[in-house]
């Protein structure tokens, strides 16, 4: 699973193991590992995270970018782009997040679920 903690994005796991019961995974701070991530989306289905207004991307996407991912400013630039042209496609709790935080840097987005077929 994923979550928000502090305006930061956390994720933790939990499984069955048939040998000794449910395993949990404490998890870390920052973006969930591919595997887990590629699960959240397969079960949930992908979200994006669209701008109200395309004219009003600034410095401040770009950090809030770095922020959620932890990510170097190519891919800030990178994830910008998507977001400015088709929009950023994501987790519920990625895009969520990246929306409170662009709110907070007087950017407006929207999310909204994506239907799958």
């Amino acid at each position: 699973m994923q979550l928000i903690r502090d305006n930061r994005i956390r994720w933790e796991s939990e499984w069955n193991c048939s040998a000794c019961g449910i395993v949990s995974d404490d998890g870390d701070w920052g973006p969930a590992p591919a595997e887990l991530r590629d699960q959240l989306l397969i079960q949930n289905g992908p979200y994006c995270l669209r701008l109200v207004d395309n004219d009003s991307v600034s410095g401040g996407v770009l950090k809030t970018f770095r922020q959620v991912y932890n990510g170097s400013i190519k891919d800030a630039l990178e994830s910008a782009n998507q977001l400015r042209q088709d929009g950023y496609l994501g987790t519920y709790v990625e895009t969520n997040l990246l929306s409170v935080l662009l709110r907070q840097e007087g950017v407006l987005s929207e999310v909204h679920r994506l239907s799958i077929g």
